[in-house]
């Protein structure tokens, strides 16, 4: 970083760099590279320019679908800038993973999710229980189903099974 002028940096953003490159050095040293590019340091908040996701609308997301607001967590998705709704399911199945490696290891080291103040409070405040029944009772089923058919139906057979568990 010093070659590269960057004084601006935060050791959790340089962590979430590595973890973003799923284990590829070049493509971490890519994503550093873009992030570098637009001049504006190396910080949490930046890495939304290399595509992070908002790990606080999974979090809404995840309590909404605990508390069983299923409309709530079903706008939550529909509005916000979330990938597709197949990626978003692993994405909240990969929190609902994350809530159970933490509350093993009380380590962030081998989390997907940052270590920011917001994700500290979520994972003491959500059940194991509750994110694996999550995993169990709406995920897995979907992200099954979602394999099945062809690609250009995915999303409405998601969507359908979505509103299904909102009129239970």
């Amino acid at each position: 970083l010093e070659q590269e002028g960057i004084t601006e940096y935060e050791d959790e953003a340089i962590r979430q760099v590595a973890k973003m490159g799923n284990g590829g050095m070049r493509r971490a040293i890519s994503l550093l590279d873009r992030l570098i590019s637009y001049g504006q340091g190396l910080t949490m908040d930046s890495l939304k320019l290399i595509g992070m996701e908002s790990f606080d609308e999974y979090f809404h997301c995840i309590v909404s679908l605990i508390n069983r607001d299923f409309s709530g967590a079903y706008k939550l998705i529909s509005e916000s800038n979330m990938y597709t709704l197949k990626d978003t399911l692993w994405s909240l199945m990969q929190v609902c993973l994350d809530v159970s490696t933490f509350a093993v290891t009380q380590s962030f080291d081998s989390l997907t999710i940052p270590k920011t103040k917001e994700s500290v409070q979520f994972l003491k405040s959500v059940r194991v229980e509750d994110c694996r029944d999550l995993t169990n009772d709406l995920f897995m089923p979907m992200l099954r189903e979602s394999y099945k058919i062809p690609d250009e139906y995915i999303e409405s057979v998601i969507r359908y099974n979505f509103m299904l568990q909102c009129d239970k």
